[in-house]
């Protein structure tokens, strides 16, 4: 990406539960200053296949960002203002939580 260097990769899998409580990546690297200092793109799936996740990007303060987008797996970016965070909205088979495998690439502005 023009304008900024990859910095890292990683992924995790992040607990989504049914309900009004967004999941989001234990220490994500966001920040209150700077955002545009950094940016980040996010692939995820929904390991139970039968369930719909929301996801969005949050503040610091779990400010939803951006409205939520509703799937069973996609991708998204943000500045570094922002983490992504998920929920379960439901599920075929009445479960009422599924893991969500997060790959995540960290992209920071070069000089």
């Amino acid at each position: 990406m023009e304008g900024y260097d990859l910095s890292r990769e990683w992924r995790e899998t992040v607990r989504a539960f049914s309900g009004t409580e967004w999941a989001t990546i234990y220490e994500f690297p966001l920040t209150m200053n700077g955002c545009s200092l950094q940016r980040f793109y996010v692939r995820w799936r929904a390991v139970n296949e039968q369930s719909t996740v929301q996801t969005t990007f949050v503040s610091v303060d779990d400010i939803v960002l951006e409205g939520p987008v509703d799937g069973a797996a996609g991708w998204m970016s943000g500045y570094g203002c922002g983490q992504p965070a998920f929920r379960m909205k439901s599920s075929t088979d009445e479960s009422t939580l599924t893991d969500v495998v997060v790959e995540v690439q960290q992209w920071n502005a070069s000089v």
